[in-house]
């Protein structure tokens, strides 16, 4: 009898401690990567609303390694995809989200075909504050899409040394007719910076 009050006294305390930190139960992949395996928004909203209240921060770069990982095998891999850089992208300062295992996942897909894809990676890459993630934003500054291009120019000339390294990219591609329009917004904003 007093194992079963103090089985009973523990499970209540359990229960109390997960309800409290709204830890309920264990993280299902498959129901997560379902929810988050679209472009609807709302149905983003309750995967990832699912996904704070089931998995503890500590744990959440590990969970969304995970789950850029299971997504893999799945048809709609790339929706996955593209819900973690949209999460990652609306947590900017939450430095516990990013690892060096979700930084090579954005930085293998960086170079989609897909452009949606591509710009996303550019915003999740420029949301984290990791200078050695430079390089890899500077290499938007060359993208086939018009839009990223510009994207990366605006990011890159709030960096401290943004100035130089888009003059660096003007100089270098002074003649190249398919970036004129981009090489306008680095001089504009060359220029803005100077004033």
């Amino acid at each position: 009898m007093k194992a079963l009050i103090l089985y009973l006294i523990f499970f209540s305390i359990f229960a109390i401690v997960n309800i409290i930190y709204g830890q309920t139960e264990e993280l299902d992949y498959e129901r997560f990567m379902d929810y988050i395996a679209t472009d609807d928004a709302f149905s983003r909203i309750i995967g990832f609303d699912y996904f704070d209240k089931t998995v503890p921060d500590s744990e959440k770069a590990t969970a969304l390694s995970r789950t850029w990982e299971l997504a893999k095998d799945r048809k709609d891999k790339s929706a996955i995809q593209k819900s973690i850089l949209s999460y990652f992208i609306s947590h900017p300062q939450e430095s516990e989200l990013w690892s060096e295992e979700m930084k090579n996942n954005v930085l293998s897909i960086s170079s989609d075909k897909d452009p949606v894809t591509r710009k996303l990676c550019l915003n999740a890459l420029s949301s984290r504050a990791d200078s050695s993630l430079d390089s890899s934003i500077v290499k938007f500054l060359n993208d086939d899409d018009e839009i990223i291009r510009e994207n990366a120019i605006i990011m890159i000339s709030k960096w401290s040394n943004g100035k130089t390294v888009l003059q660096d990219y003007m100089i270098k591609n002074r003649d190249n007719k398919t970036l004129e329009k981009s090489l306008q917004k680095a001089k504009f904003l060359i220029e803005k910076k100077e004033k």
